[in-house]
């Protein structure tokens, strides 16, 4: 440390130099420029593009005037820009205030502030914001990724704090404020899990944050057209994620059930109005047929449906609230998914299926599930009347006809592809005669009609299909790009009977899943070329802690608690005891904080004795420090009524003084011993004596 020491004081510049100065403005701008991008970037995700933009220039545009050492803009055009800032923002959002308007104004009044730096209390001011900020990504993601980069922000800020604090610290000071960051955030994490896991909850998590526009996400739709469904099949988006208590079912099985369609107006598909019901409606099931138990994450969607593997044969609870079911075996919760919810679910396998109503009430069934648009599709029409000649009339036994549909859809020529042609008015007689090519609600679309024309009962199903397993985990993965439709003609004295056309013109769709189909669509490749499978590990564990992320920290609610504690042995605590548990664990953690930061509070103790040494002689003359300066800033002003041995030896006391507050703990001793020598020499140049008490109670303190 001494020859650190005897190094910067024998260089040309000091610490004190008007170009030093200039040098450590600039680094403490870049640093606080580093840390607000951390901060703000996470939030381009869910803002107005030009909202991102304008936050990206503003930190460019302040980056280039540090590095030219160019002064801030003029007040009246930093005002002129944050107006018209403000205007967009109404015009944008319809309010300046509020949840995303006011998350818009935060971004942007950083990145002014930014701009406008003058003064080194603009640099706290700026650091303050930003953790502001930090809080706000939560309100439009609760992610894992969401959380890691909010930790890395969180280390930046923290060692800005310490940066500045620091004053004319040697270049390492960065490296060191980022480590005495790290240890300020590992002191803290203990009592932070503690008040987490200990902090009584409601029925739903503490932190779930209804998703706004911000948050809004794609999905199913409660209508189907030819081609709507495709432009899912190309999104990597996750719609939720399933963990099986038992083996995972076969890649055939995963049906994961959505709404229902069986209005038709000749070329798009709806659901039938019909209130749900607070009892599953599943009631010819065999107990023979294998049952899967389902803890389901859902992905907030906007709309109430829930999905689960088909058939539900139980009610699940969400957000503490029953769900319900349509007498088409559609799932709803009691309000709109605009959070992330789990649930779990128990279904039976099973490709055919009814309610009690549908058993006994067969007119329903022909009035809902037969009825055609007129004036549509009439070649359509006439290959129907051509099935019912060939095979003869089937009453209430579609499965002849279902299969010479199938047949004709592998024979003919049909082909499997994400881009379909567009079709017009009649887009059946299109797709069967002529394009011939298309996606699973296609296929769908055409299968229906057609079982209809031929008098029996249909209707269109959409969902999820398949799924990509994740082993280190378990957890079955479920994206936007395995949306499927598939469709259900109904079997007198059966069932509706599951049908998925897709299997005859693409079966690896079906037994293999999105990925056989397309995989350079699925995210196994990259450019044409096979993932590596260290990257395959890396996103696969990553996804592991999201869900393990999702699981026990945004869903950790009221239930995971007590579920937490009763595998603890706890399983009855109440409010009160966890208030009280918390209150003790509290009470240990500030303990334990207490005696880890003792030494720096001993070491603060220490500087304060030095600095008061060392404004004892100037003092007497006049030129003592204001409370609010630190030593360099002080040491700046005085330094014009200093002779050249005076300022020479001030410069050395201050760089040894520092570099003792903030040195390594395995380095105080040297440093407070070199720092103390130096302030003596101060003393003795200026000729004011030394109070030998102060020195002789350091370097006391310094030998133990």
């Amino acid at each position: 440390m001494n020859a650190l020491l005897i190094g910067l004081h024998s260089a040309r510049s000091t610490l004190l130099t008007p170009g030093n100065e200039v040098e450590r403005s600039m680094r403490n701008a870049m640093v606080l420029l580093v840390a607000a991008a951390f901060t703000l970037i996470p939030h381009f995700a869910y803002l107005p593009s030009w909202i991102s933009l304008a936050a990206t220039a503003l930190l460019l545009v302040r980056g280039w005037l540090t590095l030219k050492n160019r002064p801030a803009p003029p007040k009246w055009l930093l005002i002129s820009l944050a107006v018209i800032a403000g205007i967009a923002v109404w015009r944008t959002f319809g309010r300046v205030l509020g949840r995303d308007a006011g998350v818009a104004c935060l971004v942007l009044l950083a990145g002014f502030k930014l701009l406008e730096m003058r003064a080194r209390r603009d640099l706290f001011v700026v650091v303050f914001l930003c953790f502001f900020l930090l809080l706000t990504q939560f309100l439009s993601n609760q992610s894992f990724s969401v959380f890691v980069t909010g930790v890395l922000a969180l280390v930046v800020l923290i060692g800005a704090l310490i940066l500045f604090h620091a004053g004319a610290a040697p270049a390492l000071m960065l490296l060191t404020s980022l480590k005495d960051s790290l240890r300020t955030l590992a002191i803290a994490a203990p009592l932070a899990l503690m008040a987490f896991l200990l902090f009584p909850r409601m029925s739903s998590p503490l932190w779930g944050v209804p998703q706004g526009s911000l948050g809004a996400r794609t999905g199913l739709s409660d209508s189907m057209s030819p081609g709507s469904i495709t432009s899912l099949a190309q999104s990597d988006e996750l719609a939720f994620r399933v963990r099986f208590e038992t083996e995972i079912p076969p890649q055939n099985l995963r049906y994961f059930r959505g709404p229902v369609l069986a209005n038709f107006d000749g070329k798009t598909w709806w659901p039938i109005t019909e209130f749900a019901r607070n009892t599953p409606q599943a009631a010819n099931i065999s107990p023979e047929v294998p049952r899967y138990t389902q803890e389901i994450i859902l992905e907030p969607h906007q709309r109430q449906w829930i999905f689960a593997l088909e058939q539900a044969v139980q009610l699940p609870m969400v957000n503490g609230e029953a769900a319900r079911m349509t007498r088409e075996g559609t799932l709803l919760s009691r309000r709109a998914v605009v959070e992330k919810v789990r649930y779990t679910v128990v279904s039976a396998a099973t490709p055919i299926w009814a309610t009690q109503q549908d058993q006994a009430d067969n007119g329903f069934l022909r009035a809902e599930y037969l009825r055609l648009p007129s004036g549509f599709n009439p070649r359509t029409l006439q290959f129907a009347e051509q099935l019912l000649a060939q095979l003869g009339a089937s009453p209430g036994d579609p499965r002849p006809f279902v299969n010479a549909i199938l047949k004709h859809f592998r024979t003919q020529g049909f082909s499997y592809t994400l881009e379909p042609p567009e079709l017009g008015t009649h887009s059946v007689d299109q797709f069967l005669f002529e394009t011939k090519a298309g996606f699973c609600e296609h296929y769908t679309h055409a299968f229906v009609v057609l079982m209809r024309s031929l008098g029996f009962p249909a209707r269109v199903v959409t969902g999820y299909l398949g799924g990509e397993v994740n082993p280190v985990d378990n957890h079955l993965s479920v994206q936007q790009r395995d949306a499927h439709a598939w469709a259900e003609v109904w079997v007198d004295k059966e069932g509706w009977l599951r049908v998925d056309p897709t299997a005859a013109v693409d079966p690896s769709r079906i037994e293999s899943g999105f990925g056989a189909s397309f995989p350079q669509r699925s995210g196994n490749q990259i450019a044409g070329f096979e993932t590596p499978k260290w990257m395959t590990a890396a996103r696969n564990w990553m996804v592991a802690a999201g869900t393990f992320w999702n699981n026990w920290v945004v869903g950790f609610g009221n239930e995971r608690q007590r579920q937490l504690f009763g595998s603890l042995g706890m399983p009855d605590l109440d409010w009160r005891k966890l208030a009280a548990w918390l209150l003790v664990a509290g009470g240990l953690g500030m303990l334990i904080i207490w005696l880890m930061t003792r030494p720096r509070k001993v070491a603060l103790s220490q500087a304060a004795n030095l600095r008061a040494q060392l404004m004892k002689g100037f003092e007497k003359q006049g030129l003592a420090a204001q409370p609010q300066e630190d030593l360099r800033v002080w040491a700046k002003r005085i330094e014009s009524q200093l002779t050249l041995p005076e300022r020479e030896m001030l410069t050395q006391a201050i760089i040894a003084f520092e570099a003792a507050v903030y040195a390594p703990v395995t380095n105080k001793k040297a440093s407070w011993t070199t720092a103390i020598d130096f302030v003596k020499r101060v003393q003795r140049v200026m000729n004011t004596g030394v109070d030998r008490s102060i020195g002789k109670n350091l370097k006391h303190r310094v030998s133990e």
